[in-house]
């Protein structure tokens, strides 16, 4: 009998929905140690569980408009000081704008299509968020407008995951902002402490601000890299 094979009888049976073998943990990575115990995951949505690129959907918006990618991204980047994901404009008034930036009739139906492009339900991500449901509460904290809730909610059902829905366009705020923060707290009060609330995100600047706050916090990069990751720390048998 070979080493390899070997080995594979000797490996014990685990849940491995990425085929991603153990290896050595690196608590330098979030400062994270095995074992710790959390009772709530909070997941951001975009580039987590739903997959997309940012510049299909402007290119989808120049084809549609006859203007360059570069024309379409100036206006978006403008667009942001409305606030349309922390509520501060709705659908209609941002199309509104959009349509005056770049000179188009864009239709509200045409808007909805061309603004949810590129995005689909991480498959390999599945599995992983119905093992951990069955351990752990899970609620959903995200940075998204109503456009992008309404294709996710209804076209994805991505929130069926969740028990609670943290949204910065219906709570005003947006991350890193230490208020969309504090709204894990007002929703679990007593019943959960920071420290037992464990968040994923693949932003950097957004994983910073968590820890800030006082949650735990990991980046996502990839699904095999996250459940790695949750398995060294115990979450994953």
């Amino acid at each position: 009998m070979g080493k390899q094979e070997n080995e594979a009888q000797q490996a014990p049976a685990s849940f491995d929905p990425c085929e991603q073998r153990r290896r050595t943990v690196d608590v330098s990575i979030d400062g994270i140690e095995p074992g710790t115990e959390f009772k709530m995951l909070a997941f951001d949505i975009g580039k987590v569980l739903v997959p997309f690129h940012w510049p299909d959907v402007e290119a989808g918006f120049a084809v549609r408009t006859g203007r360059s990618q570069s024309e379409v991204s100036d206006a978006m980047l403008k667009l942001q000081k409305l606030g349309y994901e922390s509520g501060g404009i709705d659908t209609a008034g941002f199309l509104q704008e959009l349509n005056r930036l770049l000179q188009s009739d864009i239709t509200r139906d045409e808007f909805t299509v061309l603004w949810n492009e590129s995005f689909y339900e991480c498959e390999k991500m599945i599995p992983v968020m119905e093992q951990l449901a069955k351990t752990h509460r899970l609620i959903a904290l995200s940075n998204t407008n109503s456009e992008h809730f309404e294709r996710l909610d209804k076209g994805l059902d991505i929130y069926r995951h969740f028990e609670h829905l943290i949204l910065s366009h219906n709570v005003g705020f947006m991350k890193p902002h230490k208020r969309i923060f504090q709204e894990v707290k007002k929703y679990t009060g007593r019943s959960v402490l920071k420290r037992e609330v464990l968040f994923i995100d693949d932003k950097a600047p957004f994983v910073h601000g968590a820890r800030q706050y006082g949650l735990r916090a990991i980046q996502f990069t990839t699904p095999e890299a996250f459940v790695e990751r949750i398995r060294q720390i115990g979450l994953l048998p």
